[in-house]
């Protein structure tokens, strides 16, 4: 069962309440997230899932690892996940910690071998050839065509994502991506992905028919991507963005579901890169190419 959202994608307790009542025996988990990496306060909805009996589980996957000290979190749920890929050049590894801090033993014994160090080698060769690409492709956009346009389709059929591997639920991290998750440094990743934030933002203050989804950062906010609030028609502009190569995302896969804010932010908030090791020219680049996308009147 899904729970609705606000406007800030924080739990709306009171649809919390109403599920946990509803399915009382049953529902023994409930998950909350801090989208994008900015922390939402879970302390009420914590109280909720001890008054019904629930687990909190605290998804940390779009918090960089900086965070989890510096703005305390991960520390509100019964559990907490996190990940390793979206911040370190490591392609695959996760997270799993008990508040109070403590390590799953049983988990861990039980866990089998990580996958082969050569696989992941090949991995990052990959992941070096793609942005090396693309750093190279950033010529001037020329969006006149969006393509055919594509279907909506929904299903309210719920079922497992096709990109959950159930055999990695018992697989440690791997070797290599562990180092590299211990080796980033953290610090600047966080100082570059705030400043390339922050001039996205500045620059989207220039652009109509969009504002930026956050506008400001607070002092410990390090963002996993910059969250783009579109005005108008989702289309053609995701498409063209997407044809032009920018690596774009939003939740086109999302469930059905009765959350105004949820339906209205699958198609309508696009997910732009502040990773840091992207440049200004960069940045110019995607912003150009969103100009461009939006059409002449912006």
């Amino acid at each position: 069962s899904f729970y609705r959202l606000g406007s800030a994608l924080e739990p709306d307790l009171a649809s919390v309440d109403e599920m946990l009542s509803r399915h009382a025996g049953i529902a023994k988990v409930v998950l909350a997230t801090h989208y994008f990496g900015f922390a939402v306060p879970l302390q009420a909805l914590a109280r909720l899932c001890e008054q019904h009996g629930a687990l909190l589980v605290e998804d940390c996957s779009h918090v960089c690892p900086s965070q989890y000290a510096s703005a305390q979190l991960g520390v509100t749920g019964d559990f907490a996940v996190g990940s390793l890929y979206k911040f370190s050049a490591a392609e695959t590894g996760g997270l799993l910690w008990r508040h109070p801090r403590e390590r799953l033993q049983s988990l861990h014994e039980s866990t089998r071998s990580s996958s082969p160090t050569l696989a992941e080698l090949k991995a990052i060769v990959r992941a070096w050839r793609r942005g090396h690409a693309r750093l190279g492709s950033c010529a001037p956009p020329m969006l006149t065509d969006a393509g055919p346009p594509g279907v909506d389709r929904r299903s309210p059929i719920l079922s497992i994502s096709s990109q959950y591997e159930p055999e990695a639920a018992t697989r440690r991290n791997p070797r290599l991506a562990s180092w590299l998750a211990r080796h980033t440094d953290y610090q600047r990743a966080s100082q570059r992905r705030r400043a390339n934030y922050q001039h996205l933002s500045e620059e989207v203050r220039l652009i109509n028919a969009v504002k930026a989804w956050r506008e400001g950062l607070g002092t410990n906010d390090v963002p996993y991507v910059f969250p783009l609030l579109l005005l108008g028609p989702a289309e053609p502009t995701f498409d063209m963005l997407k044809r032009a190569g920018v690596p774009v995302g939003r939740w086109d896969d999302m469930a059905e579901t009765n959350c105004a804010h949820a339906n209205r932010y699958r198609l309508h908030l696009l997910h732009l890169p502040v990773h840091q090791d992207l440049g200004r020219r960069e940045m110019d680049w995607m912003l150009a190419c969103l100009r461009s996308a939006l059409g002449p009147n912006v």
